[in-house]
């Protein structure tokens, strides 16, 4: 069953200063919501922010005033952000506040959720450092461990994971 939130932006009646907004999330359904993923596009940020631009942030406060754990997701590859999102514990037909303020650089990291370690080989079937970023090139076949003593990447537990997805290849 899909469920979905009630956004509403309040608007600003002070000055164009103005440095916070506020929005509410309502939970409808009548069951709590643990780490529910919020989405907030940015072109709908943009109508509703004035000053918010491609090279601005955001950072997100709850009700306690407690910044929230944001991840700025490039959809399009364009090198700006496209969507905010986090996650939130909503308790039945819960009516939360959040405020949002326009920040020039990216807030800091919060909660790490997900860990992935990766390492790729080196000619001499040792492993290198671990790799921050990487993509496996198209088409990469599956390891034959009948014939390859060690895989070409080296991951640390499933190759994906976190709190509350995990997945592996098995051959």
């Amino acid at each position: 069953m899909r469920f979905y939130f009630f956004i509403l932006l309040s608007i600003c009646w002070a000055p164009a200063f103005c440095q916070e907004k506020t929005f509410m999330l309502y939970n409808p359904a009548p069951v709590a919501r643990m780490d529910e993923l919020v989405i907030l596009r940015k072109k709908d940020l943009i109508n509703k922010i004035n000053g918010l631009d491609d090279k601005k942030y955001v950072a997100i406060k709850d009700v306690n005033k407690q910044l929230q754990s944001l991840q700025f997701d490039d959809l399009d590859k364009d090198g700006s952000w496209d969507e905010v999102i986090f996650l939130h514990s909503f308790k039945a037909y819960e009516k939360a506040v959040f405020s949002i303020s326009i920040r020039d650089e990216k807030p800091e990291k919060g909660l790490t959720r997900a860990h992935v370690r990766q390492r790729r080989k080196n000619a001499d079937d040792t492993f290198g450092p671990n790799i921050p970023n990487d993509a496996i090139p198209a088409g990469q076949l599956n390891t034959n461990f009948s014939k390859v003593k060690l895989p070409p990447f080296l991951t640390e537990g499933p190759a994906w994971e976190n709190d509350m997805v995990g997945c592996s290849y098995l051959p």
